[in-house]
């Protein structure tokens, strides 16, 4: 059954820092928080890419520019950064959340693609230890940083590397539970962030799907959404006219590992919406994945390609080798995922896609230039880049790199 919460969470200003850590510099137009944009003159062309090593020491994130998408590419010119830290791109700059330390720090690159650390804003203030996932930019002077332990949206400059407040999320706090905000998606002033209760330590996560609207006008939570038909939310799909589909990511799907190690029928993962100038699930809308999936069930988070089409990944079973390790966060270790189209609609579809390997769940692709651009790995030491257009729905490889690709944003 569906239920809904409405709330206004109040704006708390902050005071300003003292000047810039730096000049502002000219932004680059055509690059969004997704990559995105318009296709680039081949002359000027300019990606950042993220790349994960794990090594027993722990991992590191790996970031670089490359001019064109057709070229090997090792890592031997890449910046290093320790840890989860956190790769983003916008405005032409590269956005480095660090691991070690509550601090954002933004790159800019020269006519030749060298990165150059430009500026850097701490959010200690916070009590943060470090930089979290959940991130959104909004428009070159306005970003969203999901603070999920501190239960707070915190609101910052991107061009002049300040903060300018906050939004509380302390409503929300369940007790048993910690939350996860982690991939938000947001249809001009209206965001949509997926919302989870989870309790890793006893291997539980609460069976709903939920999801907080934010009027990102006025910085101030409109409402959130549950719903117990579902065990969880990953990003949001929101089409053109307004619709948001939302249907379980890879950390949703725990509570299937974690229901087979219980010995449990493991939860049938579904998709959901929310109708424009709604708060709440359309409670006549409910798909359950394997119903559209041949019996399959998907296990990654959605990519919106627009137009009512996305991709995700679904899990193979039988792929997975014998006495390889399945439970928790291993699960995701395993070649075992494949990519499909999805259709979203009244009616959902899905179909494999061509030519797309078994691989790791991996991070995901991005939409860029029409196309979706995916990092397939099938034991994390090298990663094959593939490009799938939505019409062709046929996955061609680009060029080989070292680790695991993280993330991919067009510059310029």
């Amino acid at each position: 059954m569906t239920r809904n919460h409405t709330f206004r969470g109040p704006l708390r200003p902050l005071a300003r820092f003292l000047g810039l850590v730096c000049a502002a510099i000219a932004v680059l137009p055509g690059c969004g928080d997704g990559g995105g944009g318009t296709k680039a003159d081949s002359a000027t062309e300019l990606h950042s890419i993220g790349a994960i090593v794990q090594n027993p020491e722990g991992r590191t994130l790996l970031v670089q520019t490359l001019r064109n998408l057709d070229e090997d590419l090792d890592n031997s010119a890449a910046l290093e950064f320790s840890g989860n830290s956190r790769h983003w791109a916008h405005g032409g700059a590269v956005y480095i959340g660090l691991a070690e330390e509550p601090t954002i720090e933004k790159y800019v690159p020269d006519e030749g693609g060298t990165l150059s650390l430009s500026g850097r804003v701490s959010f200690l203030s916070y009590g943060l230890a470090s930089i979290p996932a959940g991130h959104l930019f909004l428009s070159d002077t306005k970003a969203y940083l999901f603070a999920e332990g501190q239960y707070e949206v915190i609101v910052w400059n991107p061009l002049a590397m300040e903060i300018d407040g906050e939004i509380d999320l302390s409503e929300l706090q369940l007790d048993g539970f910690d939350i996860e905000l982690w991939t938000p998606s947001a249809l001009g002033d209206h965001v949509y962030v997926p919302l989870r209760y989870v309790n890793f330590d006893a291997g539980e996560i609460l069976h709903q799907a939920s999801v907080i609207q934010i009027d990102a006008a006025h910085d101030e939570v409109v409402g959130v959404a549950h719903d117990d038909r579902c065990v969880g939310a990953g990003e949001p799909a929101v089409t053109g006219d307004g619709i948001a589909y939302v249907l379980a990511d890879g950390r949703s799907y725990l509570a299937q590992v974690y229901a087979t190690a219980r010995m449990e029928t493991p939860p049938t993962n579904c998709v959901l919406r929310i109708l424009p100038g709604e708060t709440s699930f359309d409670p006549d809308f409910h798909v359950e994945v394997p119903s559209f999936a041949g019996g399959r069930d998907v296990a990654t988070s959605l990519w919106n390609m627009g137009g009512g089409v996305g991709f995700a990944k679904m899990y193979y079973p039988e792929q997975v080798a014998a006495g390889a390790d399945t439970s928790g966060f291993n699960f995701w270790f395993n070649p075992a995922f494949k990519l499909w189209r999805i259709e979203l609609g009244d009616d959902v579809s899905a179909q494999e896609v061509e030519g797309a390997p078994f691989a790791m769940a991996a991070f995901g692709g991005v939409s860029m230039d029409g196309s979706l651009f995916i990092g397939e790995t099938q034991d994390g030491a090298t990663s094959t880049l593939y490009e799938v257009h939505p019409d062709t729905n046929r996955a061609e490889a680009r060029f080989e790199m070292q680790g695991v690709m993280r993330d991919l944003y067009r510059l310029r």
